[in-house]
């Protein structure tokens, strides 16, 4: 929703914009933190392959926060030009 947001110059203020960024960064942040509060108790379980499960999960949210999220910024601004100062 946010990538045809950006594509299409209409309607949205640099307030705006900002407002829904911060807000799209809050969830996945809240989202990220209780999926893995949430692999805690499975990741000390001591079964083998649960805890591999957890470990692989709680691996995949790191990334997507930390890698993917800023990495789709990065092409978002190249491909509409847009930039968080605008």
């Amino acid at each position: 929703r946010k990538t045809g947001e950006v594509a299409s110059s209409e309607g949205m203020h640099t307030r705006d914009t900002k407002d829904l960024i911060a807000k799209a960064f809050a969830v996945i942040f809240v989202v990220a933190g209780v999926s893995i509060a949430s692999m805690m108790p499975l990741l000390m379980s001591g079964i083998v392959e649960i805890t591999g499960f957890a470990l692989s999960s709680i691996f995949g949210m790191l990334i997507g926060v930390f890698i993917t999220r800023p990495a789709y910024g990065v092409i978002v601004e190249q491909l509409y030009g847009y930039t968080p100062s605008d």
